[in-house]
């Protein structure tokens, strides 16, 4: 019985060490709603999902396995739809967490991403925590191709 559940535990594919930390320093932010929870979920076409009312996290972990910085902000911008409550930006803000897409190359591989977001020290509040107050500048100005899909043409 052990080896069988063993076996069944091998199958899920977990989140890599990095991975992980990643996430529980984000879950740990002052301020973020206990419930909250990432989980490793393959998906197709999408990279990354946020269910808002349950506070689920689901991030294709293995498809960004080799690209520690864009594990992070795909991390960061779903962490601002589950723990924050933030929808994406109407219109995309250059550098905001809400308006983040992966930047995938001509046959779909996931880039590496050359700077990470950040999130404002300390808990998050409504007055501090307005989508275009949250991101650092990560690409010049240049909208995604589908904001659902968290992916944007190289």
């Amino acid at each position: 019985m052990h080896g069988l559940l063993f076996a069944l535990i091998g199958l899920a594919s977990p989140f890599n060490h990095y991975q992980a930390d990643t996430l529980r320093s984000l879950l740990a932010r002052p301020g973020t709603p206990p419930w909250v929870v990432a989980l490793d979920a393959v998906q197709a076409p999408t990279i990354a999902f946020t269910d808002m009312e349950a506070k689920k996290i689901y991030i294709d972990g293995a498809r960004l396995a080799a690209t520690p910085t864009t594990f992070y902000n795909v991390a960061v911008h779903e962490y601002g739809h589950a723990a924050l409550g933030l929808e994406h930006d109407p219109v995309p803000i250059p550098g905001s967490i809400m308006s983040y897409a992966v930047l995938l190359s001509p046959n779909g591989t996931v880039q590496e991403d050359t700077r990470r977001l950040t999130l404002p020290p300390g808990p998050p509040t409504p007055q501090v925590l307005t989508a275009h107050q949250l991101g650092a500048p990560i690409y010049p100005a240049s909208p995604p191709l589908c904001p659902t899909s968290h992916s944007r043409p190289s």
